[in-house]
């Protein structure tokens, strides 16, 4: 009995995990925002409007960091997350697809099967890529959208982890990614910085589910 199939099953559904953490993510975030507003309206209620200007302007950095700084921290670290388990799930594929293929190599007196995923050259969801196609003769459907979204979010979250979030020019002419800011799911700031929208994490989660139902586990 082969293994893979099984295993692309708990990828799939493992999924939903990160769909409770999106949904932890963005609670979080309106939480704090709430709490904010309401410590806020309690202790300006008996204030002139004079003074509330006043206050305010004590309490910008609050809420800056609330607004930006937390949001995008957490929307950053979803991002991250959630391209790590994209990663792993194909890194897993490749192991037992190396299983697989190898245990069917020698029942049917075939060339052992030698190379495995971190034998190729590369890194990454592009080694582990190429080893499900060239090697094991997975069709991975690689000239569909899911697939095109999964490298933009690598290219995002390289951006954050290597870059501060500041979008260089090989993502800001990314076809996926003008699109997403056209959309309003993505957008630069000041200095290109790249925030996050609630709607591309709900984007995004759909398109790694779509890639990884579509993957065909057939080797040849």
């Amino acid at each position: 009995m082969r293994v893979a199939p099984n295993l692309k099953k708990l990828v799939i559904y493992r999924l939903y995990d990160m769909e409770e953490f999106k949904r932890f993510t963005l609670s979080s975030i309106e939480n704090e925002k709430k709490s904010f507003s309401e410590r806020l309206e309690t202790e300006t209620a008996h204030f002139s409007n004079e003074e509330k200007e006043e206050y305010f302007g004590w309490i910008s950095e609050d809420y800056f960091m609330i607004k930006d700084v937390f949001t995008q921290i957490s929307m950053r670290s979803f991002i991250v997350i959630l391209f790590s388990y994209v990663e792993n799930g194909m890194n897993m594929l490749c192991n037992v697809e190396y299983s697989d293929k190898a245990r069917y190599h020698k029942k049917e007196g075939l060339e052992e099967l030698k190379v495995k995923h971190t034998d190729m050259e590369g890194n990454g969801i592009k080694r582990a890529k190429l080893y499900l196609e060239k090697i094991i003769g997975c069709n991975l459907h690689s000239d569909k959208k899911p697939w095109s979204e999964i490298d933009t979010l690598r290219k995002i979250r390289n951006t954050i982890v290597h870059d501060d979030g500041k979008a260089n020019s090989s993502l800001k002419n990314d076809g996926n990614f003008k699109q997403h800011i056209h959309d309003g799911r993505l957008k630069l700031a000041n200095h290109n910085n790249i925030e996050i929208e609630p709607s591309y994490l709900d984007y995004i989660l759909e398109k790694v589910r779509e890639y990884f139902t579509e993957i065909d586990l057939k080797f040849t």
